[in-house]
């Protein structure tokens, strides 16, 4: 028998906290993380980054997609409040809550 692990999204209908709990019991206690369950492009071409105070960081974290030569999006998932939005290099950027929440969420 196979047992898949819980979404972060299935988790969130169960769990009582805040989403911020609920995420440190996520990792702790619940299920593979999402990007094991992507496809290798999308995988290789995924940068996450906890905060993004300034623009120093935003360069530190985009200069390895910068470095990719493949056509495939590149995305950055931050614990920032941000909307999901292209930047001017075109890198998908969203927040992590919305990545977690959203099945399709790298489906742009």
């Amino acid at each position: 028998m196979k047992i898949a692990p819980l979404s972060f999204s299935e988790f969130m209908q169960v769990f009582q906290g805040s989403r911020e709990e609920a995420l440190a019991e996520y990792i702790t206690f619940g299920g593979l993380p999402k990007l094991f369950d992507m496809p290798d492009e999308k995988a290789k071409n995924t940068q996450s980054a906890l905060h993004l105070p300034d623009e120093e960081k935003w360069n530190q974290e985009l200069r390895p997609l910068r470095a990719i030569g493949d056509s495939f999006l590149k995305f950055v998932i931050t614990a920032d409040p941000v909307k999901k939005h292209q930047n001017e290099d075109g890198f998908v950027i969203m927040n992590l809550f919305d990545f977690l929440l959203d099945e399709n969420s790298l489906g742009v």
